[in-house]
């Protein structure tokens, strides 16, 4: 259900090795009957509405420009890993994540709606595989 509402289950929104169907050739199945009845973009599911974003800023953005504020730490600290793991690697190093420093299959993100008073850190959750239609 959850798959479902976001716009990501496996065949109709996603082939099975979890590429997108929606794309910028099909402006991201963008529905203007949705548009005018509320909903903002159009496009089903955030996930999608991020995708359609993220590739619409084309392949490269100028940040020279960009105000970042305390809340964007996390971004700053990704670009500096990922320029930092680019020289890594023209100066011959392994690229990141892979052979000895890759990352344990068994860490996974996980997203789901949690009852207020329920402990979300007690919850089981697994890695989705190629196999998982849920």
């Amino acid at each position: 259900a959850w798959r479902r509402f976001l716009g990501q289950s496996i065949g109709s929104d996603l082939d099975t090795l979890y590429r997108p169907h929606r794309n910028a050739a099909n402006r991201f199945w963008q529905d203007r009957q949705a548009m005018r009845a509320g909903n903002f973009t159009g496009i089903k599911g955030f996930p999608n509405q991020d995708l359609a974003m993220w590739t619409s800023q084309g392949p490269i953005a100028d940040r020279t420009t960009e105000t970042l504020a305390a809340g964007d730490l996390a971004v700053v600290e990704f670009r500096r890993t990922m320029l930092e793991a680019v020289k890594a690697f023209q100066a011959g190093n392994r690229a990141i994540g892979t052979g000895e420093a890759h990352v344990d299959p068994s860490v996974c993100s996980f997203q789901g709606i949690f009852p207020k008073k329920s402990d979300w850190r007690t919850s089981e959750v697994h890695a989705v595989t190629g196999t998982d239609a849920s």
